[in-house]
């Protein structure tokens, strides 16, 4: 049974430029970027999140509490986000509640997941959540509602004017109102299969630290909760980035596979489709056809293309969903870039209804919803024990 609750969240103090202080999450941010973020406001919450140390993130958080930078709400509530964004040249609206879901375990009961994970990753969250108490990020988690009861019940509060409105660099606007505590909506959760599009690592961390702690909001995790009726019908994937890849790597792929060219990167993105893969080096890119029915295009790519016929280990691997800007590098004899195609929301239904875990990084759900917009603190108390 899925455990969704309000909760009271914590938010910037409103004198600050969001600009200056949001950030994307932290799995997408760059050395280089991050540098940029560390130098817009001494404030800037991806001190928070990729810190020096998970001491001085603490200490940070605790010092910005009592000097005024965060404020909490008093009272519990939800949150709706609205986002109107850009993706592939088309414009799109895009949103969903925020509130706080109970761990469980993944797969068994009402939470389904689809990727694997790095356990490196989830034992620097475990370590770095412990200490801060809090999540900054939501994860997204996608359910299914054609009746559109959570949509129908936020659309009262949206003629108001946004608590909360902000444009992040790539040009997304972000819109947050608050909704009161309402029973309904816990209701509405519950028995209902959620499955996780954004967030594996944090998700498997919280329930580690969920059962090592014994307080109640420990076992809850910041959520977006987005209805998929409302998403896109396609979700983009992880591009793979191969380093020290020289010409035998090509050939071995001409070996195996009709390999077809094209005319460039964009065309070639444009053109991929299920059943299909895309390859691109010393700025030269191709397409080709994987054999009939194999399952999702980047499981047959890392088993039968990575290891099996380039003995390359998923460490090897570099990920990069702006495919353009993968294939932007590929003009010098240094490394090589496998494409993937887009996976419909259908297609990704059946594969977390049949339990199928997918390579690490398969899937790019987009636009992800930036660190420090709405702060969930574990440490506080946001609703009765029972």
């Amino acid at each position: 049974m899925a455990v969704v609750k309000p909760f009271r969240g914590t938010f910037y103090s409103p004198g600050l430029d969001p600009s200056r202080v949001l950030a994307p999450p932290y799995d997408v941010i760059s050395p280089e970027q991050r540098r940029d973020l560390l130098a817009r406001d001494s404030h800037n919450v991806v001190r928070l999140i990729l810190p020096g140390t998970n001491e001085a993130a603490a200490r940070d958080f605790r010092a910005w509490r009592a000097g005024g930078i965060f404020v909490t709400d008093p009272a519990p509530g939800f949150y709706w986000c609205r986002q109107e964004y850009t993706l592939d040249g088309r414009s799109a609206v895009k949103t969903g509640l925020i509130g706080i879901l109970k761990t469980e375990p993944l797969g068994r009961g009402s939470v389904r997941p689809h990727e694997e994970t790095i356990p490196q990753v989830k034992e620097e969250q475990f370590r770095l959540l412990g200490l801060v108490r809090a999540n900054f990020c939501p994860i997204i988690t996608v359910y299914r509602d054609s009746r559109r009861f959570v949509e129908k019940l936020a659309a009262g509060i949206q003629p108001a004017p946004a608590d909360f409105s902000y444009r992040d660099d790539t040009g997304t606007f972000f819109q947050l109102w608050r909704l009161p505590a309402d029973p309904r909506l816990e209701a509405f959760f519950r028995g209902r299969r959620l499955y996780i599009a954004d967030g594996h690592h944090r998700y498997q961390c919280n329930l580690r630290y969920g059962r090592a702690q014994r307080r109640p909001a420990a076992a809850y995790i910041l959520t977006c909760f987005l209805n998929a009726a409302e998403v896109e019908s396609q979700v983009n994937s992880f591009h793979r980035y191969l380093a020290a890849a020289g010409p035998d790597l090509l050939r071995r792929l001409a070996g195996r596979f009709h390999l077809q060219p094209a005319a460039g990167a964009p065309e070639l993105l444009a053109g991929l489709k299920p059943g299909w893969l895309g390859f691109g080096f010393a700025g030269r890119f191709y397409r080709f056809r994987i054999p009939a029915r194999p399952g999702p295009e980047v499981v047959y790519l890392h088993k039968k293309i990575l290891a099996g016929l380039l003995d390359r280990s998923d460490e090897s691997v570099a990920y990069e969903p702006d495919g353009l800007a993968l294939a932007a590098g590929l003009d010098k004899p240094a490394g090589a870039a496998f494409f993937l195609p887009p996976v419909s929301i259908g297609r990704l239904h059946r594969i977390w209804e049949a339990g199928r875990i997918l390579p690490r990084k398969s899937t790019y759900f987009y636009p992800k919803v930036p660190s420090g917009l709405i702060v969930y603190r574990n440490d506080l108390e946001h609703f009765n024990r029972g």
